[in-house]
């Protein structure tokens, strides 16, 4: 009889505080500041096993015939680049559901954001006011008032925090 997988996704599994530690991680692959193979050394490390959840090179858009013959080239070696990973599966006995789902979403964003990358800082920004733009106030309704106003108090913020960043990088 074949054990049935059970995965979890990682904001249901994981503290926000390992959350930050993977993005973190997987972030500087993400800005191919280290590569696959020192991403799955640098998890090891921490007892995890990181298994990509490969983009099929069917779901790309048109490729040539060298571009597709490099990327089958890279996939067999296992030298994959951001681009070609959808999600990765966490593995470890540290955690009770030992796949855990781990994805640079909303979440991540916003923890990163709130670590302090001007680059995740900038993405919140505009999925808060993706968020404003797509909302109204309606006469009574109090809670999305105060969603809004909250919206825009965390935009003001990041704003604040992106021009701090800004002029500590020009008196370097």
């Amino acid at each position: 009889m074949k054990k049935e997988k059970k995965y979890i996704w990682y904001s249901d599994a994981l503290t926000d505080n390992e959350i930050l530690q993977y993005a973190l991680i997987i972030n500087q692959f993400k800005n191919n500041e280290i590569d696959f193979q020192t991403l799955k050394e640098l998890f090891w490390n921490k007892r995890i096993k990181i298994i990509p959840s490969l983009v099929y090179p069917s779901t790309k858009k048109k490729l040539t015939i060298s571009q597709l013959e490099e990327l089958k080239k890279r996939f067999l070696e296992r030298k994959y680049l951001y681009s070609d990973i959808n999600y990765f599966i966490l593995n470890s006995n540290k955690f009770k559901f030992k796949n855990v789902i781990f994805h640079m979403d909303y979440k991540v964003i916003e923890l990163l954001a709130n670590y302090g990358l001007p680059e995740y800082q900038e993405a919140m920004i505009s999925i808060l006011m993706n968020k404003l733009k797509h909302s109204f106030d309606k006469d009574k309704d109090f809670e999305i008032i105060a969603q809004r106003a909250k919206w825009k108090r965390r935009i003001a913020e990041l704003k604040l925090a992106l021009s701090k960043e800004e002029v500590t990088n020009k008196s370097r």
